[in-house]
This record gives C-alpha cells, structure tokens and sequence, in this order.
C-alpha cells in the first residue's frame, strides 16, 4: 500500500490510534481519531519545534540555547519557556505547533520508501499537539508536493550540489522573501545545498523548493555536485548534533559536542 492508501483505509475505515512509520532512522507517528488525523510526532530534528522556529526567522540560536538551558533547569516545556521569557509569543508558537504536525505528514510523501504499522492502542490527547486536517486537502497536498519534488530532483539531482547567482542578475530590482535572502546570501559562499539546509535548519523539501523558485526566475544556475571536504563540522551542524542529542535526553552527549 501506497501512503495514499494508507490514509483512504485509516479514513473509511473510521480508525482511532496511530499509524508509525519507520524510514531508516526516521520515525513517524501520526494519530488518528475517528479516520480523523488530531496530530503527529517526528524524530527528525527539522521537525522539533525549536528548530522549526529557527528557520521560520522567529528565534535565534542563543535564545534556544538559552531557552534549553532553562528547560532542564525547570523541566518545563521549550514552547512555556520561549513564552514566559518572551523570546516568542504564544500566536508564534501555536502556529509554529500547527505548522510543524502538517510538515511531518506532508514530507512522509516524499518517501521513496520505509514500512508503516497501526496500533490500536489508547494515547493520551493531552501530550498532543491537536490539529484538524482535512483529509482531502492533506492528499492534494502532499500529492503535490510529491509531484513537485520531481521536478526539484531534475534540477538539483543531490543536495551536494552547488548553485551560484547569474552574472548578469540585478539583486537590487528583486522582490525576494526573507528565505530567499538568506538563500542568495548563501550562495554567495560557495554552499552546497544540503549546507544550505543545515545553516538554516530547514527541511530538505522547504529549502529546496525556495531554491527551485529562484532557478524558475532564472535568478540562479547549477553547478556540479562536489564532495563536502571531510574536515571540522560547521558550527550548524554541531548545533544540530547537539539540539538533537538533547532532545533524546542524552544530555552529558549534548555539551560535549
């Protein structure tokens, strides 16, 4: 069964519990109510709210080291914390909350493969980050999106590959979003893609969709794909390591990085 499937079966056949799926490391949990998707969970650290808030423009890295800091002091929630200590408001991190559960469904149809499981075991809608999603709407979507990472992928074949501003672009007569800043800045550094991804600690579909509107504007062009020199790792992806490392309560693991 395709993920289409999976959905029209849980939908017709009104099931309550959760369907996991599992992708080499990834893991993915989606909650159903009634045939009804309420909510979803992830282990890719794109997904955590933190970093999710980082890429939206919304928080800055020390204000989540802050914010971590704080939380294994208290044991408080992050999202309680950034309120509280007023690094974002409460409408920033509900929407950031809605936002996140719809990517973690959505970047499952990006799949080229993996194995899914249902459990009709209770859960606890209180530890849950509720959500009403259209059925339908959430299949147009991720169909499109399926569609679109097609044409992504016949452009930039891997994320190792290097793209650079044309020569003959003029930045100050565009209108670009602040994602595309920061992407045409990047570019200017000579980063490949998938460090692109890292420094801004997107999703491989969300930052390469950006970059593929700019290759459609005729703004940028490609380069071949190289080989990341295997030296010192980017302070991003330490960063990353690390957001992850404590978000599985691996905390000594964590500050040693």
């Amino acid at each position: 069964m395709d993920l289409p499937e999976v959905l029209q079966w849980v939908t017709i056949g009104r099931k309550t519990g959760s369907l996991a799926f599992v992708k080499d490391k990834t893991k993915v949990q989606v909650f159903l109510q009634d045939g009804k998707i309420i909510s979803s969970r992830s282990n890719d650290p794109t997904k955590q709210l933190g970093q999710f808030l980082l890429f939206q423009g919304k928080l800055t890295e020390p204000q989540l080291k802050r914010a971590f800091e704080l939380h294994l002091q208290t044991r408080q929630t992050l999202g309680k914390i950034l309120v509280e200590e007023k690094m974002v408001s409460e409408q920033d991190i509900e929407q950031a909350l809605t936002t996140r559960t719809e990517e973690v469904i959505y970047d499952l149809f990006l799949w080229e493969d993996g194995y899914f499981h249902f459990s009709g075991t209770a859960y606890n809608p209180d530890e849950l980050i509720l959500i009403q999603m259209d059925i339908n709407a959430l299949l147009f979507e991720g169909i499109r999106r399926k569609d679109e990472w097609v044409r992504i992928r016949s452009v930039f074949p891997s994320n190792q590959a290097v793209l650079s501003l044309r020569p003959d672009v003029d930045l100050k007569s565009l209108d670009l979003n602040p994602l595309q800043k920061k992407l045409l800045y990047l570019l200017t550094l000579r980063k490949s893609i998938s460090e692109m991804i890292l420094e801004l600690h997107g999703s491989d579909f969300l930052v390469c969709y950006e970059l593929f509107q700019l290759y459609e504007q005729e703004l940028i062009e490609v380069h071949e794909a190289i080989q990341p020199a295997q030296e010192e790792e980017s302070p991003a992806k330490l960063f990353n390591k690390g957001l992850e490392l404590m978000q599985n309560r691996k905390y000594k693991e964590a500050i040693s990085v």
